[in-house]
């Protein structure tokens, strides 16, 4: 079935410049980052700048709420909610803050900025996740393609404020 918006890009619908962490970035730096940018998810560089996994929030509760061997579920969430360093934080089973690179899922999906969006659409219903990352050649990443981004192509924010506005909805 072609749709009216068939022939986009990644590029055509992507959030440009997108907000990235590094691995050994600390639990408490991507739960800040996440919230300051009201965002769920976030590419994850390691030191050249290549794509090296994506944390999201659903990664982080998962994370929390299974615990590890060393560390129990309570104290990860002892960590976020302290009003502290890092550092003082650190003092917990392993002795080590938690950094990204232990909660971040590898090898996440990434397209090209030529991908067309029915297939960025294929890939996150098959793989059951909500962003791919768009990488250059290099694989840097350039930008982000949402479930949400895609959704904004059925259903524009300009088209349900009138219908809000209009008393339809």
């Amino acid at each position: 079935m072609t749709t009216p918006r068939s022939g986009l890009q990644a590029r055509d619908v992507m959030t440009s410049e997108p907000v990235c962490i590094e691995a050994d970035a600390t639990l408490r730096q991507l739960a800040g980052l996440l919230e300051f940018h009201e965002i769920g998810g976030v590419p994850v560089v390691g030191a050249s700048g290549t794509v090296v996994g994506v944390a999201s929030l659903t990664d982080v509760m998962r994370r929390l709420l299974a615990g590890t061997d060393e560390r129990s579920p309570g104290l990860l969430f002892e960590v976020l909610g302290e009003q502290q360093d890092d550092e003082a934080a650190g003092d917990f089973a392993s002795g080590e803050v938690p950094r990204v690179e232990e909660f971040m899922t590898e090898d996440p999906l990434t397209v090209t900025e030529q991908t067309p969006v029915e297939e960025i659409a294929a890939l996150l219903r098959e793989h059951h996740v909500h962003r791919v990352i768009v990488v250059d050649g290099v694989g840097i990443p350039v930008g982000i393609v949402s479930s949400l981004d895609l959704l904004g192509l059925i259903a524009p924010v300009e088209a349900v404020h009138r219908r809000g506005a209009a008393g339809g909805g």
